[in-house]
């Protein structure tokens, strides 16, 4: 008699059971994939661009050296990168932008970096002895600079790259003026005069 009263109670519980598993829907969502902020590189003009045009960022630890900038200069804030910045004027009043910028050891060698500014202008990379033959040696003191001069192409036209490059024992310094072609070459005697006022400390 159990078994007989056991079985209609289990029939009915099955039966709920089941109606009760088609009633429940499964459901999915699709979450949009994050897509990660894009960081300008340190020294690019955008990130250079997100500073204030009044802010004042403190003045970056300059390392071991020292100089000293023309006064016709104009002193611009510093990016995370650059150890100096300015903004060099042209008779016509056209801008040129001279940074200082510092890197670990060699940082890749003297011509992976040339060649990096020459293709800025929009040039063929040269070897390392074309680069050598068309940079000139500049001793200041204990100091040994490597001074180049590249004219190309640049967004605006006709850009020049008056550079030098100071290799120290455990890191690399970059000095670089670039601008219009004129801007630049106007502006050559007050660079090779700011590269001799370097001095180690």
């Amino acid at each position: 008699m159990f078994l007989r009263s056991f079985l209609p109670v289990s029939a009915s519980l099955a039966l709920l059971f089941v109606a009760g598993c088609r009633d429940e829907k499964i459901a999915t969502y699709r979450v949009p994939k994050e897509t990660p902020p894009v960081i300008a590189p340190a020294d690019s003009p955008a990130s250079m661009a997100a500073l204030p045009a009044d802010s004042t960022s403190p003045a970056a630890d300059p390392g071991p050296l020292t100089w000293q900038a023309p006064a016709a200069w104009t002193a611009k804030p510093l990016g995370p990168m650059r150890k100096g910045s300015f903004l060099v004027l042209g008779t016509d009043g056209a801008e040129a932008d001279f940074s200082i910028v510092s890197f670990p050891g060699d940082a890749g060698g003297l011509a992976q970096n040339l060649n990096r500014w020459r293709g800025q202008l929009k040039l063929a990379a040269l070897s390392p002895d074309e680069l050598s033959a068309a940079a000139t040696p500049l001793a200041v003191g204990n100091l040994q600079f490597t001074v180049i001069d590249f004219a190309g192409q640049g967004a605006t036209g006709p850009t020049r790259i008056l550079g030098a490059v100071l290799t120290l024992p455990d890191q690399s310094y970059f000095f670089k003026l670039m601008g219009p072609d004129a801007t630049v070459e106007s502006a050559r005697a007050a660079f090779l005069d700011f590269l001799k006022t370097v001095k180690t400390r």
